[in-house]
């Protein structure tokens, strides 16, 4: 059975793949030791003064977004005036959209022409009852609510 060898062993066998010149350690000391002298006889540049954007880079982005939502607003109201034309409802399909809609008065959905003194009175209501053969305390509580009213 072979012995495997090590990860170790295999990067010490490798040869490295970049070299340091020779001698440049030698004298590495004395020319670090010499930067700062040569650092003090050269004149250091004075610091940029970074001027304030202009007025243009400063509200481009916002005109961006503005000109965007423009555009999206103007492209959907022409979608939506095109697709509006072509559309016609069947009667039928204009009473399932009619059960569709919250409304307080259903009749006025489906009559044009409907005022409220085409409503049925409380009359109206008990003698339906009467004629269908609802309970007497059933017609007695019906007419205790149009009492209330």
């Amino acid at each position: 059975m072979d012995k495997k060898s090590s990860i170790l062993d295999d990067l010490k066998a490798q040869k490295m793949p970049y070299g340091v010149p020779d001698g440049y350690f030698d004298n590495l000391r004395i020319r670090l030791e010499s930067i700062p002298s040569e650092m003090e006889g050269k004149k250091t540049a004075p610091a940029k003064v970074v001027a304030m954007p202009s007025l243009w880079t400063r509200v481009r982005p916002y005109m961006a977004m503005a000109a965007a939502f423009l555009i999206m607003v103007t492209a959907g109201t022409a979608i939506l005036k095109n697709t509006s034309k072509s559309m016609t409802l069947t009667e039928e399909e204009y009473v399932q959209l009619a059960s569709i809609l919250p409304v307080t008065d259903p009749y006025a959905i489906y009559y044009e022409d409907y005022t409220e003194e085409d409503d049925i009175s409380g009359e109206d209501i008990v003698n339906y009852l009467i004629e269908t053969g609802v309970s007497l305390e059933q017609l007695a509580y019906v007419a205790s609510y149009e009492e209330d009213l």
